[in-house]
């Protein structure tokens, strides 16, 4: 069953989910590290972020999942690899993006279409 709160955009590859599913083990470990780094997390099948694809990938020592603190708001940032079509921020940085379709970042923190159309400021939106 698909449940989607907003249609996905046509620069997403289409999936059933854009979720990680762990095992019960690693699923206990999940909760437990989320719990001690007071990790955001949006369990719903339309969550906007792969939290879960993230910890896989730190604890298989994925070079990809890191953190940072973003400067527009001073807040941890995760990847991009990790954000589903429900992101308001969904980039080609996705793991489920389609590459040549989909809009990238700009220098000035701006997401960008193929054609120059921006439809995000992350400086702006503060």
């Amino acid at each position: 069953m698909n449940i989607r709160k907003q249609p996905i955009p046509p620069y997403a590859i289409q999936a059933d989910t854009y979720q990680t599913s762990l095992s019960p083990e690693d699923d206990v470990r999940f909760s437990q590290w989320m719990l001690e780094n007071k990790v955001p997390y949006d369990p719903k099948p339309t969550g906007d972020y792969g939290m879960k694809g993230f910890w896989q990938a730190l604890q298989k020592g994925d070079p990809i999942a890191t953190t940072a603190i973003n400067p527009n708001d001073n807040k941890i940032h995760y990847p991009d690899y990790f954000k589903t079509p429900y992101h308001k921020s969904f980039s080609n940085e996705s793991r489920w993006a389609i590459k040549d379709k989909a809009p990238f970042w700009n220098k000035s923190d701006q997401l960008v279409m193929p054609d120059g159309t921006v439809i995000y400021d992350e400086r702006a939106s503060k």
